[in-house]
Formats: structure tokens, C-alpha cells, sequence
């Protein structure tokens, strides 16, 4: 299931509930919330076309945000 909203705090509190009531059905278990409030997530479209016209690869592109971000060290 995926919710989408751009209230974080009422994201969390209704993704909280939903997982609360499936809890509450005894015949699923290992329910959890993939959503933390202190772990923003950011969604990025290439433009590969462009990326392309530009010689700049989709792998340059990922390993310049990875280092960006902190996820690769150089």
C-alpha cells in the first residue's frame, strides 16, 4: 500500500493507524511502516534525452547525487 500526502505529520499518523489495524487481524504479522518523519526521501526525474544530448551518462548522474547525499565515498 502506498499513501502519499504532503502533510508529513498527518501521513504518519494515518499510516501509523492503518498498520495499527492490520495489526489487530490476527491472521497477518510482520506489518510495518516504511515511512520515518526524521528520514526525508527526495524522487528524481532525468531528463535522459537531455542527459544524453549533453554527454552526461545516467551513472555519472546517480554517482554524482550518491556522493552528494553522503552514500558513496570518494
Amino acid at each position: 500500500m502506498i499513501l502519499q500526502n504532503q502533510d508529513l505529520d498527518a501521513l504518519n499518523k494515518v499510516s501509523q493507524d492503518i498498520a495499527n489495524k492490520i495489526r489487530a487481524m490476527n491472521n497477518l504479522r510482520f506489518v510495518r511502516v516504511g515511512f520515518e518523519v526524521d528520514k526525508p526521501e527526495l524522487r528524481v526525474s532525468i531528463d535522459r534525452s537531455r542527459a544524453a544530448t549533453l554527454g552526461v551518462s545516467i551513472e555519472d548522474i546517480s554517482r554524482t547525487m550518491q556522493i552528494l547525499f553522503g552514500g558513496l565515498d570518494l
